[in-house]
């Protein structure tokens, strides 16, 4: 295996690394949001704080498209 290949291959191990520890993180912040109240604080976390794509949370929470979720987030961000 050449030194190329070799720096491929790690190159792509850190990014499955990364991605592992995305999920993790979303899974946790989805853990810890689910018994909030208001819906659109679990949202913005979410979205945020998990790097939940607003259209994966969107589905969830019965808006057609990301950008209703996007609108949430905003609003919550301006009225903070």
């Amino acid at each position: 295996m050449g030194f190329d290949q070799q720096k491929k291959l790690t190159a792509e191990e850190a990014r499955w690394s990364r991605r592992e520890e995305a999920d993790t993180i979303r899974h946790r912040v989805r853990a810890l949001t689910d018994s909030l109240p208001d819906k659109s604080i679990r949202i913005w976390a979410r979205v945020r704080l998990g790097g939940e794509r607003g259209v994966d949370a969107a589905r969830e929470y019965g808006y057609r498209s990301g950008a209703g979720v996007t609108l949430v987030v905003r609003r919550l961000e301006a009225s903070a």
